[in-house]
């Protein structure tokens, strides 16, 4: 199973929600703020949830590419068999959290790293779901492999060069939420308008956008960009380039 397919399989059943409330309405009361989460790459995602037959009790349930575990307040943690998508209690999508971030239900406690959730009941359960890639890096960086370029390979760049005509040139970039699934990066570039020749191209704001966070050659990288340009208070869609070649 793709962690993409892990993501679809937590988000897709909201149907199952009504069947599941209607088991344990006075349970869900209980509930913590955030009911689902998933680690800052993407690969683990976890949810409250309780699905008679196959989970009969609220329960913490993971899922990553190979199978899902489930852990209730009390007892050992377990893998399940699951051959549909379910939806955490509440219908809410999974929070992306920070590494080093906690999460806590009751007695339950969990601990995310980039690509692991560690959780622990404190009455005999305790597992650890997800896999680190063998050499990635504690801090993501922009792509990796996209020549002749600059920025790419790098953490945060000021400037990002494709090569060639002045519209992929951004400079002064500023970056937030860097590290989480996609990062912002804010800065100024050229944009060519309708009608207009490459030549003729004019200064303006830029937007970047950083996604699809994960292994690029060996190294934890955003490996997706989109550009918009803010042209006379428009966003005018630019292209959006895989960098991780």
């Amino acid at each position: 199973m793709s962690a993409r397919q892990s993501v679809l399989r937590l988000g897709l059943l909201l149907a199952t929600l009504a069947a599941a409330l209607a088991v344990a309405p006075a349970a869900s009361a209980g509930l913590p703020r955030v009911v689902a989460f998933a680690t800052p790459v993407g690969n683990v995602n976890c949810g409250v949830i309780s699905v008679p037959p196959t989970i009969p009790a609220l329960s913490l349930v993971c899922s990553a590419p190979g199978g899902y575990i489930e852990m209730r307040a009390t007892g050992a943690a377990k893998s399940i068999t699951w051959n549909k998508p379910f939806s955490p209690l509440g219908g809410q999508p999974p929070t992306t959290l920070k590494p080093g971030a906690s999460w806590s239900w009751g007695s339950v406690s969990c601990s995310i790293s980039w690509w692991t959730v560690t959780c622990n009941n404190g009455q005999g359960g305790k597992f650890t779901e997800g896999k680190a890639p063998a050499t990635p890096n504690s801090v993501p960086v922009l792509g990796a492999g996209v020549l002749p370029a600059v920025g790419f390979g790098k953490t945060k760049p000021s400037e990002v060069f494709f090569g060639g005509d002045p519209t992929g040139m951004f400079r002064h970039l500023t970056w937030s939420h860097w590290g989480y699934g996609a990062a912002t990066g804010s800065g100024s570039g050229y944009y060519d308008p309708p009608n207009v020749s490459t030549a003729g191209s004019v200064p303006t704001h830029v937007v970047l956008l950083a996604s699809s966070l994960g292994v690029c050659h060996g190294k934890l990288a955003y490996r997706e960009l989109a550009v918009t340009f803010v042209y006379k208070g428009h966003d005018e869609r630019g292209t959006t380039t895989g960098i991780c070649n």
